[in-house]
């Protein structure tokens, strides 16, 4: 069962989401502000976060700027769900990489899809770095020896000194 993150200071709004998400078959994790939604977002593992932009503490682009700046966190796929339909505000979320921008009120049936897209981009892309990064790297075994051969340069430093002793 996936994991969303609903970061909206609207309580019953994040009620709405639990309980309309839920039965689509999300655990729908919720926080009420920025700060303790980014928290969660470090510590909870989420497969998709929804975002409102306007809230008191932090508002939406400072939490996906802090998002975008750990390694935990930046490749969970967000989406925007606020009120304002500004063209600003929308071309500024997708400059921070967001999966979609949708506007307050929502149509439920569109949102779980789209979440579902978002999803399932974000484990394809996944996939494809973890194919990418395998491939690079080459294990032969046989006569009581192991080879390892190294496709293209070693630039991270742990790697390079883990090569070197082996």
């Amino acid at each position: 069962m996936d994991i969303i993150l609903a970061i909206d200071d609207d309580v019953n709004l994040l009620r709405l989401l639990e309980a309309q998400l839920t039965p689509a078959g999300f655990s729908v994790t919720t926080a009420s502000s920025g700060r303790s939604g980014l928290q969660m977002a470090r510590t909870g593992s989420p497969a998709l976060i929804l975002l409102d932009i306007v809230m008191p503490d932090m508002d939406g682009f400072a939490v996906l700027h802090a998002l975008q700046q750990e390694e935990a966190s930046k490749r969970i796929p967000v989406i925007m769900l606020s009120a304002q339909s500004e063209k600003n505000a929308v071309i500024s979320a997708m400059r921070y990489g967001v999966s979609d921008y949708i506007v307050k009120p929502y149509d439920i049936t569109m949102l779980t899809h789209k979440i579902h897209s978002a999803i399932s981009y974000s484990r394809m892309q996944r996939y494809q770095e973890e194919n990418t990064r395998s491939e690079l790297i080459r294990v032969m075994r046989g006569s009581g020896r192991t080879v390892i051969i190294f496709e293209g340069q070693l630039s991270n430093p742990r790697m390079i000194d883990e090569a070197k002793s082996i």
